[in-house]
Order: structure tokens, then C-alpha cells, then sequence
């Protein structure tokens, strides 16, 4: 004999197995689910497998880490995290690039925000003739690769340090200093003028979107310039001021080409080149660590650029844009 109980469990199960084909009956007629599901399996086959495999690499022997790791091939290993972290060449292989890379990342910042914030200031509040021509060649740098930045500055301030043709400069008799022609210093303006378009992006629709209207109530009141642009423009270019900075510094991190052209000559590495060595000399458990260490920083990065825009949202202005009306005499 079945108790009621179990014929009210039996029917919940029941129901609840007719809700789920419904729901995934009604999901495949709607065409944005479907997109979506296609979507997630092109991510998890494009990111998520590449990741996990690259995460298992960084504790597994492979065929060519037997020298480093002392084990078998298949053995699962620590000695490619202490390698990095913990050991004679530690120094080279992370600490050193990753110090050069915040380092670099931070000047480049430096440079390229206030550059795209002139700019951007420039073309939306002012009367500058070919405005629109011009704000569409702001963008040409960004889409010309890193590396050709690189190539030009080889062209003309390269000296004979690493041999080959002579620069630009040294045909007319000025050798260039090595910092000049090597390393950090042009490593950092070259990225910085590849990058910039990025601050002029955001600050151009930041400054377009401002409601004109607390600019000119605080000209009424007779505040000045300086005061107006520090206690009311400054403020709400804020978000854009940190998408920016992120932004910047996070394909600073992921950029390969010019630190590779400018800096691989004088041992000047930074992460992504580290990387590249490490690939290069067969220690693919090396390269996997400075991999998911650099996943990791760019992770940290962008969920910090989320977390603080998701905090300044709480903050709304609330404004109606003014217009001025044209009278005609009657």
C-alpha cells in the first residue's frame, strides 16, 4: 500500500522534471537563449579549456621539464611555482619583469591619460577648426599595432650598441644615448602614444554626456574657471578617469611587440617577454606559472575597474540639458 506522502513526492518529482523540459522547450524556441548557449560552449572551447589545460601544466611534469622538475613526465610537481617564486632565478624570471611591468604600466598612465584628456577637452569644448576629421584621426593610433611605434623609434634613435644599419640621428652625427634608444624610456612613450585613444575615447563621451547646465549656473554665481573645472568637471570625469587607467594598464601588462623590439636588445624584460623566454628555452611549466600569474593580475584589474564603477553609480546627477531658443522679431 503507497502512502500519501509518497504519491505527493512522486508528483513533486513529476512536476518539476514537466517544468524543466517546458522550460528548456520554451528556451530553445527563443533565439537569444540559443545564442547564448552557443555562445557559453564557443567560450568554455576558446577560454575555459586553455586555461584549465594551461592550469594543469603549471603542476605537471611535461616531456621537456624533466631537467627542471627532476620527475617523471605525468608526475604532478611543485617545482615549477618554486622555480619562480622561490629560487636563484626567480629574480629574473618574475620579479624583476613584473616590478619593470607595474613600473611601465604606471608611466604609461601617467602619459597617456593626460594626453587623451587634453584632447578630448580640446575637441568637445572648444571651437577648433576640422574638429571632425580630427577626432576621427585621434583613433588612428590605436588601431596601428604596438610594434610599428617600436619600429619607428628604432629608425631614429637606434645606435650601433646592437649593430646593423644606423638610426636616423646617427646619420646626421648625434649617437643616441642607449636609455634613448633602448629600454624603459622608449618603451613607455611608444606604448603611451599607441594607448592614449583610449582616455580620449572615454573622456570625449564623458564630456559630451555632461549636462551644460552646472557649468553655467556655476558662472552665475561668479565662480571661476579653476574652481568650476576642479569641483564640477573634474568629479564627473572621474569614472572615465579609473575605466582609463585600467584599461591602459591592463594592455600595458598583455603587450608583447614593442617591450620585445626595444627591450629584448639591452635584457630589458618585462612579463609578457619573461614569458617568451621562458617558452623559448623549453620550460613550459615556467611559462605556464607566468601565464596564470599575468590571467590573474588582468583579473584582479578588471574586477577592481568593476567594483569601483559599480560604487561611483551610486552617485547620479540629474540635470536637464538647456537649450537656447533663436527670437525672431516679429
Amino acid at each position: 500500500m503507497i502512502s500519501t506522502g509518497g504519491n505527493a513526492q512522486v508528483q513533486n518529482i513529476n512536476l518539476k522534471i514537466t517544468r524543466a523540459k517546458n522550460t528548456i522547450k520554451n528556451g530553445m524556441n527563443d533565439p537569444t537563449t540559443v545564442i547564448m548557449v552557443i555562445l557559453v560552449v564557443v567560450l568554455a572551447y576558446l577560454v575555459i579549456a586553455p586555461i584549465g589545460s594551461m592550469v594543469i601544466n603549471t603542476f605537471t611534469v611535461g616531456v621537456r621539464d624533466s631537467s627542471v622538475s627532476g620527475g617523471n613526465v605525468g608526475d604532478i610537481t611543485g617545482a615549477f611555482y618554486k622555480r619562480v617564486f622561490n629560487s636563484r632565478v626567480s629574480s629574473v624570471y618574475f620579479y624583476k619583469p613584473l616590478m619593470r611591468t607595474l613600473f611601465v604600466a604606471i608611466m604609461v598612465s601617467i602619459i597617456a591619460i593626460p594626453l587623451g584628456g587634453l584632447l578630448a577637452w580640446f575637441m568637445v569644448k572648444t571651437d577648433l577648426p576640422g574638429k571632425k576629421w580630427m577626432s576621427s584621426l585621434m583613433m588612428l593610433p590605436y588601431i596601428m599595432p604596438s610594434w610599428t611605434f617600436a619600429v619607428v623609434w628604432l629608425t631614429i634613435f637606434k645606435n650601433r650598441r646592437l649593430g646593423g644599419s644606423a638610426g636616423v640621428l646617427e646619420s646626421f652625427g648625434f649617437t643616441s644615448p642607449d636609455w634613448l634608444a633602448y629600454g624603459a624610456f622608449p618603451i613607455i612613450i611608444c606604448e603611451a602614444f599607441h594607448l592614449f585613444p583610449f582616455a580620449y575615447s572615454l573622456f570625449s563621451n564623458s564630456l559630451k554626456s555632461m549636462d551644460i547646465q552646472l557649468e553655467e549656473s556655476a558662472r552665475i554665481v561668479g565662480a571661476p574657471r579653476s574652481v568650476i573645472t576642479r569641483r564640477i568637471i573634474l568629479p564627473l570625469m572621474l569614472p572615465a578617469t579609473l575605466s582609463a587607467f585600467l584599461l591602459i594598464f591592463t594592455r600595458v601588462i598583455g603587450s608583447f611587440g614593442t617591450p620585445y623590439i626595444l627591450g629584448t636588445g639591452v635584457k630589458y624584460t618585462i612579463l609578457p617577454t619573461s614569458l617568451y623566454a621562458a617558452f623559448r628555452s623549453g620550460e613550459t611549466g615556467v611559462t605556464a606559472v607566468i601565464a596564470v600569474c599575468m590571467i590573474l593580475v588582468g583579473v584582479m584589474l578588471i574586477s577592481l575597474d568593476s567594483f569601483l564603477l559599480k560604487d561611483n553609480k551610486r552617485f547620479v546627477t540629474i540635470g536637464i540639458k538647456g537649450s537656447i531658443q533663436r527670437l525672431t522679431p516679429l
